[in-house]
């Protein structure tokens, strides 16, 4: 706005809050003997020369004790508030009282306030310097030595005002008063006309002016270039008013213009698309006739014009194909704007920018929602608690501050209060509804199952974790996922969490209890623990459930019978904290996915716990010393395996070692063929480290000089006490057979130390379906020395002890025994497994291989 810059925003929110009518759109506050007859004077006639409605206060009489009542209704009725900082301005303790009282409305009604230094340093009125230095000790002398809280106050309002944006005439205009005059009325006309057009899209424009400021640079409205933007964001934040600020602000820089509203249902219209590519066409060329039209047409009859298109509420590419056609269909400058709930469309349209809509901080949640529901900026006396209450249930969702602040409007705190209890059992239907186009908007089932799981189940767990236990449902979890987060129904966090707004979690679950109103036991989900408390002492469960959570603490243990699971036939996902089962447990359904028992009471998982399509199982903080002690049923790990805590390697593997590394020859078995390798290893956390980490283990054949490297798909959680590890990996890759002579190594990530590993050999006798074990890639044949005691002595290639291989180069120890790794010599190509290991005197270490 000036040459100075801005310290924060010149009003004390976005945009002026509310649809009131203004009596003036500036008032001019100055000191009278400094700039009556000059400067203000003449600012004054340039604005009312503009059109520009101002306030000037021409009374030359000396002033009364207190700024009069008509001053303050004058200031309240203002929507900008403009001060003429002078040499003198703080002399007169009637301009400081003045000051206060305009702070004041910058902060209650969303005033702007725009500063001018008419001859004066900045600095000198925000640290009160100079002239501002000698007046205040003067008012100080007159006010008891300071003491007053008016002084207070007067140093505070030129301290706030002295940091806000302004003009400052040294360093404008080179000086000259006529054109400094001539920038200020330029800035006033710019801000009164871009927030005029703001004011007109909503009743309350609550952060709209930051949004639309934001969204302005990614449009760059001026250029010649065809750009396409697309608005990103979930239901109910707020894309369509943003477009429609955008529109009603640039409109006049194009040629043409139109604003299709609601696409996705008018497209379900008949003829919708063409009568939309009609409305484009009327609202572009006016009376011009238009004949026939189709995209044909759309192209030619715009191509050679400078337009602004707002396309609100896309769902499909086709409406984009219909109505946005391609850049090369308008003229130079053209401006086309999309808002969509899903990302992928914009990608697949190749738009140049993607603006996500952001929801409103906490402070701007509680102005819109008090303007609503009080019609004023702030909540009434004895409802700011419960208004707060509202605002976090709402999440920073426009939508829903909105509705839930119409409907408490003029309402008791009896009321508030019922309102929000039901509002924790029941969601808000007209909430629920704008949210719940996006459900069901998905494609098939497998992403809307997907979507209820997290909200019911999965909200703050890691990505990959949820991907393995998703996977092992058959979901397509890795594309599922991506789709919820295009479609704005999920986000992943920097922590790689998947997370989810409260409001969408909540109509996810009323989709669950809408399965069977009034009857949870008929629900595919649960999650309340009343309900869950019930379905299981009452053993009344049935087989329309999938899944169940109950997350006790260590203090509230509970105790069920297994024969509450009898009839739950499809169970996937079992959540038990805490809880103890009596009885057998192969009630359990075979289905079973996902079990986290937290505080798993038993020292040893029961023979007859027979699941072998269980892909993840977290049994954390439990007293389990074992797994299990002499079964081999488990025969489904995933592509991540199994954790669990513990501290001993099962009895049934065959091939165990202390450390990090075992060897073993494979046994000649007639009449079976070798399926898979159970990899099982008890590691330890010395450290806390939240990072993704993974498993990384190295398969050597060293009859037939074959290596493999394996990592399972998704990391591990770090826990700090002893963990078990299992895995099983396919025999397809390794293609071992009876006389081979085998090593397998593991290790983990920097601060982790493996105290043991053990190998049992899988034979197709006990299993058939091996697709979902852990996946490998063939590296450079690689071996383990066995002399350790030669691991740092130079490595002489000269040297035949050991098999040989023609790319074979020394590796450094991890743990145990050195490994020599092979890579490509005399120019040939390095493998990608390589690519990227540094080489220093012909070493790489191990860490460096598998990361």
């Amino acid at each position: 706005m000036g040459t100075r810059t801005a310290h924060r925003a010149s009003s004390s929110s976005s945009s002026f809050s509310s649809k009131q009518h203004w009596m003036y759109d500036v008032f001019l506050s100055f000191r009278g003997e400094d700039t009556r007859n000059s400067f203000t004077g003449h600012l004054y006639m340039a604005l009312r020369e503009a059109g520009i409605n101002a306030f000037f206060d021409d009374n030359e009489l000396s002033r009364e004790e207190y700024i009069t009542a008509k001053l303050v209704t004058a200031i309240q009725g203002s929507r900008i508030s403009v001060i003429v900082f002078s040499r003198r301005y703080a002399e007169s303790s009637w301009c400081l009282d003045e000051l206060v009282k305009i702070m004041e409305c910058r902060t209650t009604l969303g005033q702007t306030v725009m500063p001018i230094f008419y001859d004066i340093d900045p600095s000198d009125v925000r640290e009160q310097r100079g002239s501002f230095a000698q007046a205040f000790e003067k008012h100080e002398e007159n006010l008891l030595l300071g003491r007053d809280n008016k002084v207070v106050r007067w140093r505070a309002a030129l301290i706030e005002a002295a940091n806000l944006s302004g003009w400052d005439l040294r360093n404008t205009a080179d000086g000259y008063e006529a054109k400094f005059i001539r920038e200020i009325i330029e800035g006033i006309s710019r801000w009164l006309l871009m927030n005029e057009t703001i004011s007109s899209v909503v009743d309350y424009a609550v952060g709209l002016n930051s949004r639309v400021q934001d969204l302005s640079n990614y449009l760059d409205v001026g250029s010649d270039d065809v750009r396409i933007v697309g608005i990103l964001g979930m239901g109910g934040i707020g894309k369509t008013t943003l477009a429609r600020a955008i529109y009603n602000q640039f409109y006049h820089s194009f040629e043409g213009k139109s604003f299709l509203l609601n696409v996705r249902e008018t497209a379900k219209k008949p003829n919708g698309l063409k009568r939309m590519q009609e409305q484009i066409l009327s609202d572009i060329l006016k009376p011009t006739k238009i004949g026939r039209v189709d995209i044909n047409v759309l192209k030619t009859r715009l191509r050679c014009r400078r337009v602004l298109i707002i396309i609100d509420d896309v769902d499909h590419k086709d409406q984009l194909n219909a109505l946005a056609t391609n850049r090369d269909s308008f003229g130079p400058g053209s401006r086309i704007i999309i808002t969509t709930r899903d990302k992928h469309l914009l990608e697949l349209f190749q738009v140049d920018k993607i603006y996500h809509a952001q929801e409103m901080n906490e402070e701007e949640a509680l102005e819109l929602f008090s303007w609503h529901a009080f019609k004023n900026n702030r909540p009434n006396a004895g409802y700011f608690k419960l208004s707060k209450c509202v605002v976090a249930y709402c999440g920073g969702l426009p939508l829903a501050l909105e509705v839930l602040g119409s409907f408490l409007f003029r309402r008791s705190t009896r009321e508030w209060k019922s309102t929000l209890d039901k509002l924790r059992k029941i969601p808000a239907g007209d909430i629920q509804k704008q949210l719940k186009i996006s459900f069901d908007g998905l494609s098939d089932d497998k992403e809307r199952d997907i979507f209820l799981d997290i909200s019911c189940f999965f909200i703050g767990m890691n990505r990959n974790y949820v991907t393995q236990i998703l996977d092992g449902c058959g979901f397509f979890p890795e594309i599922g996922l991506s789709v919820l987060i295009e479609r704005c129904l999920i986000t992943v966090s920097e922590e790689n969490k998947l997370m989810m707004h409260d409001l969408l979690r909540d109509m996810g679950r009323e989709i669950v209890y809408e399965e069977s109103l009034n009857d949870p036991r008929n629900c595919s989900r649960l999650w309340h623990s009343e309900d869950v408390t019930d379905v299981l002492k009452n053993e009344s469960g049935t087989e329309e459930i999938q899944g169940v959570t109950l997350n006790l603490l260590r203090s509230e243990k509970a105790t069920f019978s297994t024969h509450a699971f009898t009839n739950m036939k499809k169970l996937r996902l079992l959540k038990l904290n805490y809880v103890e089962l009596t009885g057998e447990y192969k009630y359990l359904s075979r289905k079973l996915r996902w079990l986290c028992w937290h505080g798993f009471p038993l020292k040893i998982i029961p023979n007859d716990f027979d699941q072998q399509n269980l892909v993840a199982m977290d049994l954390r903080y439990s007293n389990l010393r074992h797994v299990w002690k002499d079964s081999e049923g488990w025969n489904s790990s995933g592509g991540g395996g199994l954790y669990l805590p513990g501290n001993d390697i099962p009895e049934w593997f065959t091939y165990v070692n202390e450390g990090d590394e075992v060897s073993f020859e494979v046994p000649q078995v007639s009449g079976c063929n070798l399926k898979a390798l159970t990899v099982c290893t008890v590691y330890k956390c010395l450290q806390e480290d939240k990072s993704k980490l993974y498993i990384s283990i190295f398969v050597t054949n060293h009859s037939n000089c074959t290596s493999f490297l394996v990592q399972p798909t998704y990391p591990y959680t770090t826990i700090s006490h002893e963990v078990i590890w299992q895995g099983h990996l396919s025999n397809k890759d390794f293609n071992l057979e009876g006389g081979d002579f085998i090593e397998v190594c593991v290790a983990f990530g920097s601060g982790h130390t493996v105290k043991k590993i053990g190998v049992s050999l899988l034979w197709d006798k006990f299993i058939y379906d091996t697709d979902s074990f852990i996946e490998c890639k063939s590296v450079p044949y690689a071996y383990f020395l066995r002399d350790d005691e030669d691991d740092d002595e130079e490595y002489d290639e000269d040297d035949d002890d050991g098999p040989r291989h023609p790319y074979l180069h020394r590796a450094s120890k991890i743990n145990g025994p050195a490994l020599c790794a092979a890579w490509p010599v005399d120019g040939q190509t390095e493998p990608e497994i390589f690519i990227g290991i540094s080489r220093i005197s012909s070493y790489f270490s191990f860490k460096e291989l598998l990361e």
